[in-house]
């Protein structure tokens, strides 16, 4: 009886609940569409470009919700079921999040009234003569790997971060020298070693380690990283996860004396072919080499290569590589990577192999060559579907001087279709190699002399 009092008592914000609005929320600004399902009468949501629209939805009814300049639907929503709709697939680089607010308040309020109910009817235990049987022992358990709570706790009582700003002292058995970089998820560390050597510490910031995803790619990166072992890929020395001795965790490599490819190339100033084919032989023997072990980065850029003094190319950062040996992971993962340099079928979410990682790298040489990158457009929605649905302008559009060789070698690596490129890195890297000279390959920025300063990129 109580049960049912307290449900006709709750009914009424149940209902209201469930007729929520359909709020769909957006990384980029732009205009959301919608109609009826079928009737293709596609109306805005919102005035213009917005990063989150609303819809009050009537009951009983299908929505197809789009982009505007898009004919991909974001998702087929049906008010009374307010389940997906088969067959409407969504477009993963735009959609962050799409959710019913009323479902949520929904199980929310539910939940209160079962908690209520089994509160109420809960009765005393009768007092019993037996004796109490004495609690079972408590057995030994490992220690669990560092959550957010725990790692905030932990990067206090370490001093990772001190509040005014300084170094920490040490991570773990290392020595922190001084800082070589930081990004929005990580810091890097320069340390010496218990024997005295010079190495990188990447260090994630407890509040991004909140983020579930963000704890996968790191956790990925420590596993597939440390398996690789060349002299074009950064060197993995040891990985802690924070579920040893030391409660946090890190990443530690070799130390890179040198700077991205990013900061050595320049808008609008060509390379010199010499530099074109050093960065692109390395850059492919370093894929090659991880590819044959079943590893496909995913994030191939200009900032994620690093530039020695002594012009070698050193691979880096793999946070958001797969392994191909079958094992799937989540749509959201499948579109990681950067857009700039993402092959068509990364943008669209389809299956990436080691073609997609040489369309990367083609973009990089293409950008070095011409000066700026084949498709360039500061509007993310516009920049995918360019690259989705547009060829690559021909190289001597941008460039007339550039080798009508190198043309031909880095447009086959920026075909559209997976099939009509190089199949392999090292099929790419015999395409370039008849236009390397004689000696070593190495990079030599234009104009300019080493500094001596001393960077590494961290993520």
């Amino acid at each position: 009886m109580r049960t049912l009092v307290l449900l006709l008592l709750l009914w009424p914000a149940m209902a209201w609940a469930a007729d929520a609005p359909l709020q769909v929320v957006l990384d980029h600004p732009c205009t959301v569409l919608y109609s009826i399902h079928g009737q293709n009468d596609f109306r805005p949501m919102s005035e213009g470009p917005v990063t989150q629209a609303t819809l009050n939805l009537d009951r009983g009814q299908h929505y197809d919700i789009r982009a505007e300049g898009s004919d991909d639907f974001l998702h087929q929503w049906e008010a009374e079921s307010q389940d997906v709709a088969p067959g409407a697939p969504p477009l993963h680089m735009m959609v962050t999040r799409v959710w019913l607010a009323g479902r949520a308040a929904t199980i929310a309020v539910a939940l209160l009234a079962v908690a209520v109910v089994v509160g109420v009817s809960r009765r005393r235990p009768v007092p019993s003569s037996s004796p109490s049987p004495a609690p079972a022992a408590k057995t030994p358990t490992a220690a669990p790997r560092a959550d957010g709570p725990i790692l905030s706790e932990a990067a206090t009582r370490l001093s990772l971060f001190p509040p005014d700003g300084s170094l920490p002292s040490a991570i773990g058995p290392y020595r922190v020298l001084g800082h070589l970089g930081h990004g929005g998820m990580a810091v890097v560390y320069k340390v010496e070693g218990s024997a005295g050597e010079r190495l990188a510490v990447k260090l994630p910031f407890p509040e991004v380690w909140d983020d579930p995803e963000f704890r996968k790619r790191f956790g990925r990166e420590l596993r597939i990283a440390s398996a690789l072992e060349h002299p074009n890929i950064v060197r993995i020395v040891e990985v802690n996860d924070g579920g040893g001795s030391f409660p946090y965790p890190y990443l530690v490599m070799e130390w890179v004396q040198g700077r991205p490819l990013q900061e050595c190339l320049c808008r609008d100033l060509p390379q010199p072919v010499e530099n074109i084919v050093a960065v692109g032989l390395q850059t492919l023997l370093a894929l090659e080499h991880a590819h044959g072990r079943q590893v496909i980065h995913r994030d191939i850029k200009p900032s994620n290569l690093m530039v020695t003094y002594a012009g070698d190319i050193k691979v880096m950062d793999f946070g958001v590589a797969r392994k191909t040996d079958g094992t799937r992971l989540t749509a959201t993962d499948e579109v990681l990577g950067t857009p700039l340099y993402m092959a068509p079928e990364q943008i669209q979410g389809e299956p990436v192999d080691a073609r997609s990682d040489i369309y990367a790298v083609g973009t990089i040489l293409y950008e070095m060559a011409a000066g700026q990158p084949p498709f360039d457009d500061p509007n993310y929605l516009r920049l995918t579907m360019k690259k989705v649905r547009e060829t690559a302008p021909p190289l001597r559009d941008k460039n007339p001087q550039v080798d009508p060789r190198l043309e031909r070698v880095i447009m086959r690596m920026l075909s559209k279709r997976p099939e009509e490129r190089p199949w392999t890195a090292d099929e790419a890297a015999l395409d370039l190699k008849p236009l390397a000279g004689p000696g070593p390959h190495r990079f030599i920025p234009m104009g300019q002399e080493s500094d001596g300063d001393e960077k590494t990129s961290p993520a």
